[in-house]
């Protein structure tokens, strides 16, 4: 009987040392906070060091790491097992938000296990130049590949440091294409390469000028046309989640999970189907514009080309009776050959919109109102009965859930302020009856709007192609290594630089509503940029872009020519530089790659002098496309006999 007892005991025996050990974890964790708290830094690092010498494997061993980091103190020397501070550097570390962290990791591993392979053979070296070109330190980069090259020059990863010395001498400014080709040709000329496609790619691109991707690679997927896709972290037993069914059935919507703050992890999932809508579906208070940026870098980084790979809109409202009420009416749309469409200037009452079934307005603004005109409040009484799509050039009228806009003229962000869904200008509108309300989550100017406006009178696309449209044309002024938007968050250094100011703007234009409605049957306008694309007799692609009578006459469409990605600064409030834009389809018998292009603009024969021209090669639909871009500073570009042309030669 004593034995079956004492046999019985050692679980639980076991069970006490496990919590006596978590509990350690705990206590120390206590007196190290409550040091730093205090301001000690003499305790701080003592406590610090006594947690990582007594749990030198446990995960909160990376918050005191991160803290000694933060305060610039000197990191002891660590007992951690190489297995784990290799799973830290390598699963629990973003290279491109935390590069130092992850190398001091990296260091620590040099330190600690000199002699385990990865470190003898010079591999934490590659893994540290890799990791500064995460973090755009180009020079620093390229010093690390070069060091890996010169030691190890038959080492594993060595042609993988030849690429990212060769990515970061293309990348940094000014680019050395120079030093960068020679290294890339070499690859290229070495089938034993295990980087010989990268390499070949790469110099494509250079040789382009832009990036060129298979049309099969491309999204959305030809098959993907009309395709829609839900995107949500709601929980099946959620109201907001029963409310979308009659919206699911109808769009017949593939459903895509994620866990929230994980977004990115389902881009081989959106890539595998290839939808031309996804529709994001979660409660108000999650979605503020850190989240949108965190939807715009997916939409352009499915495929390999630099622009969007889908149209896309928040499926939120205040609660779950105006989701459905929202969803009803979408599926009720019908586009209309002749809808009530008006500029309104400052909607001051629901009245004065009413009998519309497309706005636009400008106006200053606030999360919860525009400026001397409508607020949540009154609006959240109102009831539109032909349920308008609304586009707002005021700031601010796209937040839903988080906002910073009291941090608007400071050089650092403030705290966020949290908005209640009553209190959100964009979810009243929804609530009164709008179908869809496109607007930013920052600050703006007025002609991105009034850009949007004319696009879809131009083109009749659906309702998510609008923001879309700010979206190509500030990619198509971003260089093409551009990776993500710096998140807001409060203490962080803010630019006011205008451009950063307008970029910010721009990509935080957002649909609130349903992707795939489409309001108009036909197109009410004739385009305000021509472009065309034919084949001349030396078999080059031509592209050739001119102004039409419409933004001669100053009508809505000016605002798709006002360059407002400027570096040149206000003159009067006004933005003075100009800009044509098209995106063209390639000739589809054209099977060669286009090579970069000769451009050049002019105005009745008389060269016009240009500020910046891009390119950009897109695929969408199983279609090639190019972006094309020319800006001036004045307006020569969009008077009468001004044209830009873009003659690219084809390769074999």
């Amino acid at each position: 009987m004593r034995w079956t007892v004492a046999a019985a005991a050692l679980p639980v025996v076991a069970l006490c040392v496990v919590a006596r050990a978590a509990e350690d974890v705990a206590v120390l964790r206590g007196k190290f906070d409550a040091a730093v708290s205090a301001g000690n830094d003499a305790d701080s690092q003592a406590a610090g060091k006594h947690l990582l010498a007594e749990h030198p494997d446990d995960p909160m061993c990376l918050y005191v790491l991160r803290t000694f980091l933060a305060k610039s103190w000197k990191w002891p020397r660590l007992k951690t097992s190489f297995a784990v501070l290799r799973r830290w550097e390598q699963d629990e570390i973003d290279s491109a938000k935390e590069p130092d962290f992850r190398i001091a990791l990296i260091d620590a591993l040099e330190d600690v296990h000199a002699k385990e392979d990865l470190v003898s053979g010079g591999g934490t070296i590659y893994e540290k130049a890799w990791t500064n070109l995460q973090a755009k330190r180009f020079d620093e980069a390229v010093r690390l590949g070069r060091e890996y090259v010169r030691r190890f020059p038959q080492g594993g990863s060595a042609d993988k440091a030849r690429i990212a010395i060769a990515q970061a001498l293309i990348a940094k400014s000014p680019p050395d294409v120079a030093a960068a080709r020679k290294i890339l040709e070499a690859l290229a000329a070495d089938e034993r390469s295990s980087r010989r496609d990268a390499a070949i790619q790469l110099l494509d691109q250079m040789n382009a000028g832009a990036r060129w991707i298979d049309v099969a690679d491309g999204c959305p997927k030809a098959a993907g046309l009309g395709r829609v896709l839900l995107l949500t972290d709601l929980a099946e037993g959620d109201d907001f989640w029963k409310a979308l069914a009659p919206w699911r059935e109808a769009r017949k919507a593939d459903v895509v999970r994620f866990r929230p703050g994980k977004l990115k992890e389902k881009a081989d999932e959106l890539r595998k189907i290839g939808p031309e809508f996804v529709a994001i579906a979660a409660r108000p208070a999650e979605i503020d514009v850190n989240f949108h940026w965190e939807v715009v870098e997916l939409c352009r980084d499915l495929d390999g080309d630099p622009m969007p790979d889908f149209d896309f809109g928040y499926l939120v409202a205040r609660d779950a009776a105006d989701l459905r009420a929202l969803c009803d009416r979408s599926i009720a749309a019908k586009a209309s050959e002749a809808p009530a469409m008006s500029m309104v200037g400052v909607p001051r009452t629901a009245d004065d919109v009413k009998s519309l079934d497309a706005i636009l307005h400008y106006g200053h603004g606030q999360p919860h109102r525009v400026d001397g005109g409508i607020d949540a409040a009154a609006l959240g009484m109102a009831s539109l009965p032909r349920a308008p799509l609304v586009v707002s050039g005021a700031c601010f009228n796209g937040v839903v859930g988080r906002s910073w806009h009291p941090c608007t003229m400071q050089p650092s962000f403030c705290r966020p302020v949290e908005i209640e869904p009553k209190d959100a200008l964009c979810l009243a509108w929804i609530h009164a009856g709008a179908t869809g309300v496109v607007a930013a989550m920052e600050a703006d100017r007025g002609e991105m709007a009034g850009a949007e406006w004319a696009y879809l009178r131009e083109t009749a696309c659906a309702a998510g192609a609008m923001p879309g449209l700010s979206y190509r044309l500030a990619m198509s002024s971003l260089p093409e290594t551009w990776q993500t938007m710096p998140r807001h968050r409060a203490g962080d250094a803010r630019s006011l630089a205008l451009f950063d100011v307008m970029l910010r703007g721009q990509l935080s234009r957002a649909l609130i509503g349903d992707p795939t409605v489409r309001l108009l049957a036909k197109p009410l306008d004739d385009e305000s940029v021509r472009g065309t694309a034919r084949i001349d007799e030396t078999g080059r692609v031509v592209v050739e872009m001119t102004p039409t009578e419409r933004v001669l006459a100053g009508t809505e469409a000016q605002f798709l020519v006002v360059n407002t990605l400027t570096r040149s600064g206000m003159s009067g409030n006004g933005f003075t530089e100009r800009r044509l834009w098209a995106r063209v389809e390639v000739p589809r018998d054209i099977s060669g790659r286009l090579g970069p292009p000769e451009i050049r603009a002019e105005r009745e024969g008389a060269a016009v002098a240009t500020l910046r021209t891009s390119v950009r090669h897109e695929v969408w639909g199983g279609k090639r496309f190019v972006c094309v871009q020319v800006e001036s500073a004045d307006g020569a570009l969009v008077a009468r006999g001004a044209r830009a042309v873009f003659a690219f030669p084809v390769g074999k």
